[in-house]
């Protein structure tokens, strides 16, 4: 077991700087294919790439909203004038944040357990599946994923050296943090928590020590909220309060703080109500019963009437108010844990914590206890919700890495026991593994998307291509302000069941949820009031609205549009009914 653990130094030698930075480019080659074989975003990725396109065009007003942290929008944002496609731009953005992450990892496991430990967890970073999947989303993970190794080492420096410097750099990163991710400013206060706690604990004390340590304190306090001012102002403007992401309102209002953030509503299931003759029609049938075009008879209201409507939703009373707490799966949301934080480096981790707690190297003895808390905070916010995903766990991997390099290193001193395992096959063990990793990284492009999806999206991006050449033909009604939804201000607006639609058209929409249901009726609701100029009717719709292929056939407030036509027929005043299979099929 010796030498497993090195004893902390200053500085890095040289060796180890050029080390990381062939690391580095290896990491972006790794990465850099997705720049080319990923053009298909996730929902999210999707609205961080429209508000994106806003940045790169001046329009400033419309390329933020309270509840998408500014980071990468900025980034991309600027990326965006040398690159045409925003999504593009937004993937080099999380990419570059991703390499940021590299030399952080590095000095936060050197800080714990040793330059040789730091080598191994930095080559696990680097070609980690899971991390990589978040730098080539064009997400916003990818921010929280390169600062909190950063800001974790920082922490660790400020408590040892007690110094302002330190905690003004903790301040700095905390104020960047909490620009990448909503929830950032939560690790900030648990770093801040965990220093003065940390102080107080130390023997003797010492008044003069504390005296620094709160002058340290008020100094990173300063900083953060200096270079985080201009966010607090605009969610301020916003919501009427000085928050960084809107699910801190939830705080103000158990301390009895109103705010004015005005709320998007959609159409609860519980007032869903289908008859009997109504039966559920795919868009292909529905198409083929149609007449290509629906005159409005006489007498009734012309489409574009009272569509001056400022709420954007359906009636109050059919708000959804259900709670976010309820419901929880518990155990669906252990196992997105356990994929989240990559199931082998987790084993690993386990096996390198009980190797530390045998040999007699406690955590807490070189601050180890500070990035388990962090990682036990991120936990706490995201687990006992019904929106957890993998990738809020996958953020914090840089935190257990000591303990997963240490797994390793141990593997490694474990198996030299036996002579078979000689120091060359181990390394061509250990190169095999990483050429493994590489591998599975490559999982997330689109060619390895299963058949069905990649038709389904290749659909999607001929019908928005189509909308995009053919945008300035669809009648309109107005634009829709940013309320809890995000609103591009865009025409035409759109109703559709993914929310990737509207950043192929390059326009704006709402979009029908599918935990809800709907009827017809409820949807001729929501496009009056949402101002609706084109509807994008698929299978995943009349699931949602059993019926609606039925019932818009009679209904002239829509004309359906075929799109498998040479040249598509769009009308002057009548919204807009497109029809096409999700399944890749032909637009029709």
């Amino acid at each position: 077991m010796k030498g497993l653990v090195d004893k902390p130094s200053s500085s890095a030698p040289w060796s180890v700087r050029w080390r990381l930075v062939v690391l580095v480019w290896m990491a972006l080659l790794i990465a850099a294919p997705s720049l080319f074989w990923r053009e298909i975003p996730e929902r999210d990725s999707a609205t961080y790439a429209l508000m994106t396109n806003e940045f790169a065009q001046g329009n400033y007003a419309r390329a933020f909203h309270p509840s998408t942290p500014p980071l990468l929008v900025t980034i991309g944002g600027s990326l965006a004038h040398l690159v045409s496609d925003p999504f593009r731009a937004n993937r080099i953005a999380s990419i570059l944040l991703f390499l940021l992450g590299i030399p952080g990892t590095f000095l936060l496991v050197k800080e714990l357990a040793g330059a040789r430990i730091a080598n191994v967890a930095a080559v696990l970073y680097a070609f980690c599946p899971q991390i990589l999947y978040l730098a080539t989303s064009g997400g916003v993970d990818a921010g929280k994923l390169s600062l909190l190794p950063w800001l974790t080492w920082a922490g660790l420096h400020w408590y040892r050296r007690q110094a302002v410097a330190w905690g003004m750099a903790v301040g700095a990163l905390g104020a960047l943090i909490s620009l990448a991710r909503g929830e950032g400013i939560f690790f900030v206060i648990a770093v801040l928590c965990w220093y003065l706690i940390e102080t107080a604990r130390q023997k003797p004390f010492r008044y003069g020590s504390m005296g620094r340590s709160l002058t340290s304190l008020i100094g990173a306090v300063a900083v953060m909220l200096l270079l985080l001012y201009p966010w607090l102002s605009y969610q301020r403007s916003q919501t009427g309060l000085w928050i960084t992401h809107p699910t801190q309102l939830k705080i103000y209002a158990w301390l009895g703080v109103q705010n004015h953030w005005q709320q998007e509503m959609i159409v609860d299931n519980n007032a869903m109500e289908i008859t009997a003759t109504a039966e559920p029609a795919s868009p292909s049938t529905a198409l083929s019963t149609t007449q290509t075009t629906l005159s409005t008879p006489k007498g009734s209201p012309d489409p574009s009437v009272s569509r001056d409507v400022s709420p954007t939703v359906p009636p109050a009373e059919s708000v959804d108010q259900r709670d976010n707490r309820k419901n929880v799966p518990w155990f669906k949301n252990l196992e997105k844990v356990a994929k989240g934080a990559f199931i082998p480096y987790l084993v690993l981790a386990v096996g390198g914590f009980v190797w530390r707690r045998s040999k007699d190297m406690p955590l807490r003895k070189r601050g180890g206890s500070l990035p388990l808390f962090l990682i036990a905070l991120n936990l706490a916010i995201f687990y006992p919700t019904n929106i957890m995903a993998p990738r809020y766990v996958s953020a914090t991997i840089p935190l257990f890495l000591h303990l997963t390099a240490t797994g390793v290193l141990a593997c490694e001193t474990t198996l030299q026991r036996w002579s078979f395992f000689t120091r060359r096959r181990l390394r061509l063990a250990a190169v095999a593994g990483i050429v493994i990793l590489a591998l599975l990284s490559q999982t997330q492009l689109d060619l390895f998307m299963p058949p069905h999806k990649r038709g389904e999206q290749l659909a999607l991006m001929r019908l928005g291509n189509w909308i995009r050449q053919h945008a300035h033909e669809f009648p309109t009604y107005g634009t829709l302000p940013s309320l809890s939804f995000y609103h591009n201000g865009r025409v035409p607006i759109m109703l559709e069941t993914d929310g990737r639609l509207r950043y192929y058209a390059r326009t704006d929409g709402l979009v029908l949820f599918s935990f809800y249901r709907y009827r017809p009726s409820q949807i001729t609701t929501i496009c009056r009031q949402g101002k609706v100029s084109v509807v994008a009717y698929d299978e995943r719709m009349e699931a949602l609205c059993p019926g609606f292929g039925q019932y818009w056939r009679n209904d002239p407030s829509y004309v359906p549009v075929n799109l498998g036509q040479e040249k598509a027929k769009i009308p002057e005043s009548s919204p807009v009914l497109l029809c096409f299979q999700a399944d890749g099929g032909t637009p029709r």
